[in-house]
């Protein structure tokens, strides 16, 4: 067996199994790049930005919550699902200047950048 599980998984492609660059799922195929652009920004002051502050944001709305009753939770998927349009927003609206070495606004909002946030 060369997934290695006990069971039979009925999404799995068998024909794509030898395929080293590929993943096995023909959803995963459909949805995921198996290729990387090395020139794609990654870890730009914007991303570091915005992802420091749902990192202070969501736990300070969740202690502040928590003392309510029924407490009220937000969880990540929350900074997952806007921060790709405030990362949108600051790559249109912040100017392409360069701070000591480091530029604020590289270029469009990219994939890498919305990982790295949340």
């Amino acid at each position: 067996d060369i997934t290695g599980a006990q069971f039979e998984d009925p999404n799995l492609d068998r024909e794509h199994l030898a395929l080293e660059d590929d993943s096995p799922y023909p959803e995963v195929r459909s949805a995921v790049a198996n290729t990387d652009d090395p020139d794609m920004p990654v870890s730009t002051l914007r991303a570091w930005f915005i992802g420091i502050l749902w990192a202070v944001l969501i736990p300070g709305v969740n202690q502040f919550f928590f003392f309510r009753f029924p407490s009220v939770t937000v969880t990540g998927i929350v900074a997952q699902l806007l921060s790709f349009p405030i990362g949108r927003a600051v790559a249109a609206w912040v100017p392409d200047w360069t701070i000591f070495g480091i530029r604020l606004n590289p270029g469009p909002f990219t994939v890498k950048e919305h990982v790295l946030i949340t």
